[in-house]
């Protein structure tokens, strides 16, 4: 499930840029275009804030996560 999320959501959107290079606004606007698929909007954002918070820790990415920020729909 979390991969077919990645490689049919995630990579196809943002995997033309540079990690440090996406921001909130993307991450929201991802967000918002799936929502009429919630469960797969929450998941896109699980997702990237697991991967985000790796790219912090092996330094990849020195600003904050910009999934933090965007809340989960219900």
């Amino acid at each position: 499930m979390y991969r077919s999320v990645l490689e049919r959501v995630i990579l196809p959107t943002y995997g033309h840029l540079a990690v440090e290079e996406v921001e909130r606004r993307n991450i929201a606007d991802l967000h918002y275009a799936l929502r009429d698929i919630p469960y797969q909007a929450n998941r896109a954002l699980e997702i990237g804030g697991k991967l985000f918070n790796l790219a912090e820790e092996w330094k990849l990415r020195e600003d904050a996560n910009p999934c933090k920020s965007v809340h989960k729909y219900p």
